[in-house]
């Protein structure tokens, strides 16, 4: 149940972003001016397909599972490509298909605020874990010292540091 809901509260995070950063592109497009509102009336339109393509990818390349617990390059590269993946379809989508009338800037300004926010937001829960794990308890614990250090000792290290049996 915890698991679900984490994925349902990262997904709702995820997609709040997509349409932050979709509102932000067009506000930098235009020198951080809210004066063409035609813009942002046309994409408060088209917004609901461009989630529901985010959507679609988004379970396909299974990025709802991708909450860190240790920082991975693989995980970065995946959301990248998820994203990049999107925002390509999205732009073919809006501007061959829709003909809309968008600034084609939006696109690549709004990938790249996406890009950050969302591996900063994670790289974000990485800290939030260790903080929380690592807390302030470090008085009572016994020092340890692990030879041979591998994976197996890098997978010993993890679980001595994030099971609760070892506090």
């Amino acid at each position: 149940m915890k698991r679900h809901l984490r994925s349902w509260l990262l997904f709702g995070f995820d997609i709040a972003l997509i349409i932050i950063s979709y509102y932000m592109a067009l506000w930098l497009r235009f020198d951080l001016s809210m004066a063409q509102t035609m813009y942002y009336v046309e994409l408060t339109y088209y917004l609901p397909l461009i989630l529901v393509i985010y959507t679609i990818f988004y379970k396909l390349f299974k990025i709802d599972k991708s909450l860190w617990k240790q920082a991975s390059v693989e995980e970065a590269l995946r959301i990248a490509l998820t994203l990049l993946v999107v925002f390509v379809i999205t732009y073919g989508i809006m501007e061959l298909y829709l003909s809309s009338s968008l600034p084609r800037s939006i696109y690549p300004i709004a990938f790249l605020i996406s890009l950050f926010t969302m591996e900063f937001g994670r790289f974000m829960y990485r800290i939030y874990r260790l903080m929380v794990t690592q807390g302030n308890n470090n008085k009572h614990k016994q020092r340890t010292l692990i030879v041979g250090a591998g994976d197996a000792g890098l997978m010993l290290l993890n679980e001595m540091l994030y099971n609760k049996r070892y506090n």
